[in-house]
């Protein structure tokens, strides 16, 4: 009745833990630092970015309020991945976080430090499920 926990190191630690929600049944949940991909792990994301198209994966994704964020997701295909943006004061770390499929799974991406963690908890998912669909509630839609 433990929840399973696995833990990744490296860019292929990252890329392993990105490519787990490939296989996703349920619609991805993101909070996301795209700075922090962009800089330590662009070639990564967008392989994985790529991949999520052609699949056909949606994907809610919370990012910071800024300049950056928006031009990065200006041309984004809106079909399958929706944007909304959450004031950048609360909005500070160098972490990505998806909420998929019973799972959780974490992105540390500092330059010296990158680590992956996916937990399989049905409690937990659902809590942090529950936890983005309240956020994502209070958050202004942007088309």
């Amino acid at each position: 009745h433990k929840p399973g926990v696995f833990f990744y190191e490296g860019e292929e630690g990252i890329e392993q833990v990105l490519n787990d929600s490939l296989e996703s049944k349920t619609e991805i949940y993101t909070y996301a630092d795209v700075e922090a991909v962009t800089s330590n792990l662009k070639a990564i994301n967008a392989r994985y970015a790529k991949e999520r198209d052609k699949r056909g994966l949606k994907k809610k994704v919370i990012v910071a309020d800024t300049e950056f964020n928006r031009r990065f997701f200006m041309d984004y295909d809106k079909t399958i991945t929706e944007i909304r943006y959450m004031n950048k004061d609360f909005y500070q770390f160098k972490t990505g976080m998806q909420i998929y499929d019973g799972k959780i799974s974490y992105q540390v991406l500092e330059l010296d430090r990158k680590l992956g963690i996916i937990i399989h908890d049905p409690n937990i998912y659902q809590m942090h499920k529950l936890l983005f669909e309240f956020i994502w509630s209070k958050l202004q839609q942007v088309y």
